[in-house]
């Protein structure tokens, strides 16, 4: 481990501290940088009103492209892409001003370390490499140091796509709502791992079965659980697709029901258009669905007996490449980043149908990839 490379900045967070509300919030937004971008920003967040104050510099790094807040708020990971190098690094978080404070990091050696999150209980963290196919796992220590390394596993195999598929690729790494299982969607395999999670060693060993397959091409990139645990989602992002599964918790299987694509019939470029990210309103009642090339968030009404989905329509996200979106912690606003062109731009949830509407002009910022929330003192 070695802390030296990256500095948290302030930046004058000090003066820009949120005031007492209980949906107030600090929104930590990772970017990819050379282009105008440095690190990790801030800014405070009215989930009341939708307003988000100026941005600011929170920590100065590269490409921290995926963020995740340890459960309770007192610190968050990164994963730091810096080619064959990748790197995943702490911060405290002071959830009064918004400030980053570096605490430690971890170089894996594995390049395109593209996705972190940590269990239910805080104790792991946990980081998926899209270029090499590895997953890693920490105990995270004091004040959310990483700590030791508890397992690193090596996926091994190719997929139907010999351009896309030739090798593993982890694309993201997730505990189930047990905090028992730990879901991997490799891209370049078409299957979802399953890995058991030893709650006292932080091990992870493969489950029975070891994975679930998708369609061949498809490349699942993400999956998301639907509130109460009995289904999960998956968008494949060279199929332009989302699978709906039906999730058994006890004994960790996943049981596909259907495959939805999220684009329109007829869509004249679908070959050029890729899947990014998938989300479930708090709710349950409707899932999300993010498009590259027809730069929109499909909608889907979720139907809460059977997890089957039908769509409800489509909403450009004004900008290019929506890499990733999300939903602050009310459910009330939508946050998607367009990677390609510069602009966060945050949508209005409509209570009643799931619908969006562009709440104002967005900010600008360059390839924004990732966005959390901590509550504000």
């Amino acid at each position: 481990m070695r802390g030296l490379w990256v500095v948290a900045v302030w930046l004058g967070l000090a003066g820009f501290s949120a005031g007492a509300g209980t949906n107030v919030f600090w929104a930590y937004i990772g970017t990819y940088t050379g282009k105008g971008s440095e690190g990790i920003y801030a800014a405070r967040f009215d989930a009341e009103t939708g307003e988000l104050s100026p941005l600011k510099l929170a920590a100065k790094l590269a490409n921290p492209c995926f963020l995740a807040v340890r459960p309770g708020g007192e610190s968050l990971i990164t994963a730091s892409d810096i080619g064959t190098n990748g790197t995943v690094a702490a911060f405290g978080i002071d959830v009064k001003s918004g400030g980053l404070t570096a605490l430690n990091d971890f170089m894996c050696g594995s390049k395109g370390i593209c996705h972190v999150s940590y269990d239910a209980t805080g104790k792991y963290a946990f980081a998926a490499s899209y270029g090499s196919g590895q997953i890693f796992a920490w105990k995270v220590g004091l004040a959310g140091r990483l700590g030791e390394l508890t397992a690193r596993v090596q996926h091994t195999g190719k997929g139907a796509n010999p351009s896309r598929q030739a090798g593993p690729h982890a694309h993201q790494i997730v505990t189930d709502p047990g905090n028992k299982y730990v879901f991997v969607c490799d891209l370049g395999l078409d299957k979802v791992m399953e890995y058991a999670l030893d709650g006292e060693s932080g091990s992870l060993t493969a489950a029975e079965p070891a994975f679930t397959r998708v369609a061949p091409g498809a490349g699942p990139r993400h999956l998301v659980f639907a509130p109460g645990g009995r289904f999960a989602y998956v968008v494949n992002e060279m199929g332009s697709s989302v699978t709906a599964f039906a999730y058994a918790g006890e004994s960790g299987r996943l049981r596909e029901l259907a495959t939805y694509p999220t684009l329109p019939a007829g869509y004249p470029n679908a070959a050029a258009n890729t899947g990014a990210e998938v989300v479930v309103h708090p709710s349950g009642k409707w899932l999300y669905a993010s498009n590259r090339g027809a730069d929109d968030i499909a909608i889907f009404n979720v139907n809460a007996e059977t997890g089957l989905l039908s769509p409800a329509g489509y909403e450009p996200t004004g900008g290019s490449t929506p890499r990733f979106f999300t939903l602050d912690p009310t459910g009330k606003w939508l946050f998607a980043g367009n990677q390609n062109s510069a602009s966060l731009k945050i949508f209005a949830v409509n209570p009643e149908t799931g619908g969006l509407t562009p709440a104002g002009p967005g900010v600008t910022l360059n390839a924004p990839v990732s966005v959390v929330f901590v509550p504000a003192l």
